[in-house]
């Protein structure tokens, strides 16, 4: 038996060398384009929140309402007469639309909460502290107009004389 066993070991075992698998060749014709250009997107700009900036919410109401800051807005109004209410709020000028309750003035106004508009009642005994004055958007723009009438008398001061601040006094002639 053990003859048996050595001479299946001893046997020589053949392999085939030469084998190839047997597939179909798939050929995908496809064609090829020439590369795109490359376009670069701009960047996305951040949207313009209105409700952030005091002077850019009224301009919704007031197209012509000068571009300046709040804190250059100086008053030309009475309190009837106004349209705009000029605020202090230690030291942070804000201005608002305003409408005369019986109780204070009902303001709609935003950025007072910062980026948030609305409409709040300012009472009459609380507004005292923080009034500046009132404002008339006017297509003569008075605002320009009170800054040149300042820088005016400025200019007027300085270019006085002592001659010209004393009168001359003519003599009478005797008939």
């Amino acid at each position: 038996m053990l003859s048996l066993v050595l001479g299946l070991f001893s046997q020589q075992i053949l392999y085939q060398t030469n084998y190839t698998p047997h597939f179909k060749e798939i050929v995908i014709e496809e064609e090829i384009l020439p590369p795109l250009p490359l376009v670069v997107l701009p960047e996305k700009k951040k949207e313009y929140n209105v409700n952030c900036y005091c002077v850019s919410y009224l301009r919704e109401y007031y197209p012509n309402l000068p571009r300046q800051d709040a804190k250059d807005f100086k008053k030309n109004s009475n309190f009837q007469d106004g349209e705009i209410v000029i605020l202090d709020y230690d030291g942070v000028r804000h201005i608002a639309k305003y409408e005369i309750t019986n109780e204070g003035l009902l303001v709609d106004e935003a950025n007072y909460i910062p980026c948030k508009s609305g409409k709040r009642l300012i009472k009459y005994k609380d507004l005292e502290k923080d009034l500046v004055g009132f404002y008339k958007n006017d297509i003569n723009n008075l605002t320009y107009i009170n800054i040149m009438e300042e820088e005016k008398d400025v200019d007027t001061t300085e270019e006085v004389s002592e001659e010209e601040a004393t009168p001359e006094v003519e003599e009478e002639k005797e008939v």
